[in-house]
């Protein structure tokens, strides 16, 4: 079953301490396109309900991508910081 295979290649990662992908992943694995990325997706979040069994996040570990920090894009402009107003109701800054 894909989520096996996953949480192993997954668990096998997390002894590096590195990020992976999940194309990584999907080679690792040997899946084949057609929706290689969106069934690792699924099997992701499968794993991410076994966090409430008291198990690792190990979906945590995986990105979509990862680009060297030189070759990262600014974002275009950040978004307005949310502050709170003496009531307690976020409202936006300026």
């Amino acid at each position: 079953m894909l989520k096996e295979r996953l949480c192993h290649a997954v668990m096998d990662m997390a002894q590096t301490g590195a990020l992976t992908t999940y194309k990584y992943l999907a080679d690792r694995l040997g899946l084949v396109p057609e929706g290689t990325i969106h069934r690792i997706g699924e099997a992701l979040e499968t794993l991410m309900k076994d966090v409430v069994a008291g198990r690792p996040m190990l979906a945590a570990l995986c990105v979509s991508r990862i680009q060297p920090v030189g070759q990262r894009k600014p974002r275009d402009h950040a978004p307005d910081p949310v502050l709170a107003s003496p009531n307690g109701i976020p409202r936006t800054g300026n």
